[in-house]
């Protein structure tokens, strides 16, 4: 089972936009740990694994029914494509020139 804690809901309440909240309840049902190896849709070849369909599709309808009607609505596209961005920025901060020190400065407990 997936929940978001009291604490959790307050915070999200206070995202201004469809993609913020989106990120958001990303970091809160997954760590960074999976998120790193992670991509919106899974890929085989690349050995990614994939975002919980079921989640997926409750994260995409909240983003959409909160700002329907505003300035900020947006579509599945826009919002799995800020999630391919966090997951793809996540790796790329994980594999820089540093290599192994920066993914120790990401995960700490290790990966």
């Amino acid at each position: 089972n997936v929940y978001l804690t009291q604490f959790d809901f307050s915070l999200l309440m206070t995202k201004t936009t469809p993609s913020k909240s989106a990120l958001f309840l990303i970091d809160c049902f997954y760590e960074k740990e999976e998120q790193f190896n992670m991509t919106v849709n899974g890929s085989a070849k690349a050995n990614k694994a994939a975002v919980d369909p079921v989640l997926k599709k409750a994260i995409l309808h909240y983003c959409r029914e909160k700002f329907k009607g505003t300035s900020y609505a947006a579509s599945d596209a826009a919002l799995n494509a800020a999630l391919r961005s966090k997951f793809t920025s996540l790796r790329a901060r994980g594999n820089d020139e540093e290599g192994d020190s920066a993914k120790k400065m990401l995960f700490p407990n290790g990966q």
